[in-house]
């Protein structure tokens, strides 16, 4: 990345120096006071800057404390203190006793953790309300499923009782013509019944 910021036959003293700020949450360097370490390229034994194109710099949260008092801390350091702390519920007075610091930083932090803690919340609620939906209709196919399926039972229990109240009736001595008058059902269906009686057998 540091070479493709060249032009084709540039120099390396053309090239553009690059910047990497990393924020850890934990102690990196527990031997360096502070927070901030800044890290260049330099020869080993002597100390030699390689190149001032090449800075790292180290932001270690791990090394702060709500324990000082916000008007003892560096503007890096509240800035730190809000990014560890904004998050945490227990540590709200503390993010507000920052806040009300006026640090430019923690201001403009604390604006974008809004627009991003606002996104996620309108979307965890858009998929809740999703997940609802889904959720109700399933149930409701399940229902309209479970609902027929007991139709279905009903129907066949009922069709059983039909026939064997048909089969009794016949056995009584009764005509086919007798039984769809008492049964209140067509004379091809109560043939249908009487041709059924080995199998309800």
């Amino acid at each position: 990345m540091v070479n493709s910021a060249l032009e084709e036959g540039e120099d390396y003293d053309k090239m553009k120096k690059s910047i990497v700020i990393s924020f850890v949450d934990k102690v990196l360097f527990p031997d360096i006071p502070g927070i901030h370490t800044r890290f260049l390229v330099k020869e080993e034994q002597t100390g030699h800057p390689l190149t001032d194109r090449l800075i790292l710099h180290f932001i270690e949260l791990g090394k702060v404390s709500a324990d000082r008092a916000v008007e003892d801390l560096d503007p890096l350091e509240r800035f730190a203190a809000y990014m560890k702390y904004c998050s945490d519920p227990q540590k709200e007075d503390y993010v507000n006793q920052l806040l009300d610091s006026g640090e430019e930083a923690v201001q403009m932090s604390e604006h974008v953790y809004k627009k991003v803690t606002e996104s996620d919340l309108a979307r965890e609620m858009l998929e809740r309300e999703e997940k609802a939906a889904h959720d109700i209709a399933t149930m409701k196919v399940h229902a309209r499923r479970e609902g027929l399926a007991e139709g279905r039972a009903e129907d066949i229990v009922a069709g059983v009782q039909q026939v064997k109240r048909a089969l009794r009736l016949s056995a009584e001595g009764k005509t086919p013509e007798e039984i769809a008058a008492e049964l209140d059902l067509t004379i091809e269906i109560v043939r249908e019944m009487l041709d059924l009686e080995a199998v309800i057998e």
